[in-house]
């Protein structure tokens, strides 16, 4: 890529949805299915960090899923590096596996009890031919990229720690030189003092390598100092999107207020005169999510257009989206005026 030339679309995710239907065999009755993703447009570039954040349950971990192709999705477009892979099978995506890798949330399910860290790191040199010797090599230069000492190769799952068990999951990851990596939550089960560890690992690697990262969280903390941007997600459908500085410093959709109310300050009496826009109540249930903004049951703000019209996620400037009626921080906005910019704008 020459010298100021813009970064190209990496993945690219056109109105996605991946619903699953209720029950299994005779179980399963034709009632309405889990709108788990329901309509999302997401683009992540050459290079770039976008953190991908929401409550448990909001459908984040099946569209990251999704993305590698590990769900199969029920409609829209899954684009890698400008191909359509949305249906490719098995051996059609094989090729694309060395590009396109996840790490996921469990450091402690993801490896295999009865593997070395050898074994589990060198599997995919060994899949792509790779010689012993130069896989052994490999191997020990993965391990020190990602923090550690090329003798834990010899150790078993059970004598690492969490962290050293996820930063074994990105070795793994980055054996093939992948130019994106989707990371599922890859903190959520780290003690905090070691989440800034792993944090600060992904902020280096990209920086050497050149990475793009798709970052899955529920907290909107974990993911602000390594992200571009920033996607808000709600109930399947995306309710935000920002470059990160830009929405923490204005968040527009009262649900990405909520959240950033819900995390804690460092110093204690920095939260007397803060104020919280906490969301009330439980989300809805994903087999049937309310019309109008799918938000609209929690949030403080709802009118009876909230209740009855889907906003569309609208730009407000500086490729800062939102899709909300009664938007905040912003002066004045017309809901009946208020469209996306462009076909596809998620991917400014």
């Amino acid at each position: 890529m020459s010298a100021g030339a813009a970064p190209k679309p990496l993945l690219e995710l056109d109105s996605l949805r991946v619903h699953f239907p209720v029950g299994r065999g005779a179980l399963r009755r034709g009632g309405p299915p889990v709108r788990a993703v329901d309509g999302v447009t997401l683009t992540v570039h050459e290079g770039e960090t976008v953190g991908l954040v929401g409550e448990s349950g909001c459908g984040k971990t099946t569209l990251s899923r999704a993305a590698v192709r590990l769900i199969e999705p029920t409609d829209g477009v899954v684009r890698f590096a400008g191909s359509d892979i949305t249906h490719d099978g098995r051996r059609q995506l094989a090729p694309l596996r060395s590009e396109l890798q996840i790490v996921f949330q469990d450091p402690y399910g993801s490896l295999n009890p009865r593997k070395r860290v050898r074994d589990a790191v060198g599997l995919p040199l060994r899949l792509s031919g790779m010689s012993d010797a130069a896989a052994g090599k490999r191997i020990a230069e993965l391990l020190e990229a990602v923090g550690l000492d090329p003798a834990y190769a010899g150790r078993w799952p059970h004598e690492l720690s969490g962290g050293q068990r996820q930063r074994i999951g990105l070795a793994r990851a980055l054996a093939l030189d992948p130019r994106l990596v989707v990371l599922d939550e890859p903190v959520s089960a780290l003690d905090v003092s070691v989440q800034a560890q792993i944090v600060n690992l992904l902020g280096d690697l990209k920086r050497d390598r050149g990475l793009a990262y798709l970052l899955v969280a529920h907290d909107l903390s974990v993911v602000r100092h390594v992200s571009d941007r920033v996607a808000v997600m709600y109930l399947g459908k995306l309710m935000e999107v920002s470059p990160a500085e830009e929405l923490y410093a204005r968040p527009i959709h009262p649900y990405t207020a909520a959240l950033l109310a819900a995390v804690p300050l460092p110093d204690p009496r920095a939260a007397r005169g803060r104020k919280r826009a906490v969301a009330s109540g439980e989300p809805p249930s994903p087999t049937a999510p309310p019309p109008g903004c799918v938000f609209n049951t929690r949030c403080p703000r709802a009118t009876d257009a909230c209740r009855t019209v889907e906003p569309p996620l609208a730009d407000f400037g500086l490729g800062h989206l939102a899709a909300c009626h009664h938007p905040l921080n912003v002066e004045r906005h017309d809901a009946t005026a208020a469209a996306p910019s462009a076909a596809n704008p998620l991917s400014a």
